[in-house]
C-alpha cells in the first residue's frame, strides 16, 4: 500500500506540524515508520504508525481486508512515546494479530524504569472528530488508540471487560501521557474486584 497516502490521510484528521521517523527492532529485522504531529504549543504530540497496515491481521469488514494503524498521545519533548508505539507495532507485526481491546504487555518499562503503567491497551480513537476508517487499494484501514495502563487496570479489564474500563476512563481525569500516573480517578468507586 502507498504509505504516503496513509500518512496524508492520518495528518488530515490529526493536524499539526508533522515529521516521519523510521524505527527498527534490536536486530533490525522489523521496522515501522512513526509520524509525529505536534500541536501549536508543541507540548503534546500525536503519533501515528505508518505502514503497519501492510500486515495482514486476518480480519475483514464488509468483505474487505481490515488493516490497522496505531495512534498515541505523547509529550512532545520525549522520544519515549515514539519508542513505545514502535514496540507495540513490532509486537503486532510479529504476531500478525491486532484487535480493539488488545493489551500489549510489558512494553513501557524498558523505556521508563519508573513508569507505573507498563502495558498498552488498544481503544477507539475518540479524540479526533474528523477520523473515520480509510479505504485504500481494496483494504479498510482503521486506527486504534494506544494508551498506557497499569497492572491493576489490566486486571480490571480482564475481569470486567473493555467497555466497563472505558466507562471508568470517561469519568476519570487521568493524564494519558503521564507514564507515572496513578490508576484512573474512579478507582475508589470501581467494583471491589478492581485489584487483582
Amino acid at each position: 500500500m502507498d504509505n504516503k497516502k496513509i500518512a496524508q490521510y492520518a495528518w488530515e484528521f490529526i493536524g499539526g506540524t508533522s515529521e516521519i521517523f523510521s524505527y527498527h527492532n534490536d536486530d533490525k529485522t522489523v521496522s515501522v515508520d512513526v509520524m509525529t504531529c505536534a500541536d501549536e504549543n508543541f507540548s503534546i504530540t500525536t503519533m501515528s504508525t505508518i505502514g503497519l497496515s501492510n500486515v495482514d491481521i486476518g480480519k475483514e469488514i464488509e468483505g474487505k481486508p481490515l488493516r490497522v494503524e496505531l495512534l498515541m498521545l505523547g509529550n512532545a519533548h520525549e522520544e519515549t512515546f515514539e519508542n513505545i508505539l514502535a514496540s507495540v507495532a513490532f509486537r503486532i507485526k510479529e504476531n500478525q494479530y491486532c484487535d480493539f481491546g488488545l493489551i500489549i504487555e510489558n512494553v513501557i518499562e524498558s523505556y521508563d524504569g519508573d513508569a507505573t503503567v507498563n502495558h498498552v491497551l488498544l481503544m477507539q480513537p475518540v479524540f479526533w472528530e474528523k477520523y473515520s476508517p480509510f479505504e485504500l487499494d481494496g483494504n479498510i484501514i482503521a486506527w486504534l488508540l494506544a494508551i498506557p495502563v497499569s497492572e491493576d487496570e489490566r486486571n480490571y479489564i480482564e475481569k470486567n471487560g473493555i467497555d466497563k474500563f472505558d466507562e471508568l476512563l470517561g469519568r476519570s481525569h487521568v493524564d494519558l501521557i503521564d507514564l507515572r500516573r496513578g490508576n484512573v480517578d474512579s478507582l475508589s468507586n470501581a467494583p471491589s474486584d478492581f485489584h487483582g
